[in-house]
């Protein structure tokens, strides 16, 4: 397992962990703002929210460091390079 699988592996278990902590907090919070309403609307915003950071932090960040030391693609069965 390279240190970029490692890294990623743990990113996804450190946010299945904390996405729950985060959606009874969000609860928590928004329903002793808004009441009943805000109890409603917080999982789907934290949701939404752990949404945004998987597409812009692991999917961006962690995925670019890998782009700093490519794989060798591998040419394609008879040559390639028309």
């Amino acid at each position: 397992m390279t240190r970029l699988e490692r890294t990623r592996r743990h990113a996804q278990i450190a946010l299945s962990i904390s996405a729950t902590a985060a959606i009874l907090l969000a609860q928590a919070v928004l329903g002793a703002l808004a009441g009943a309403l805000g109890i409603v609307i917080a999982t789907p915003l934290a949701a939404a929210i752990f949404v945004l950071v998987k597409k812009v932090y692991i999917e961006g960040v962690l995925e670019g460091e890998g782009a700093a030391n490519p794989v060798p693609q591998a040419s394609p069965p008879g040559g390639g390079g028309q």
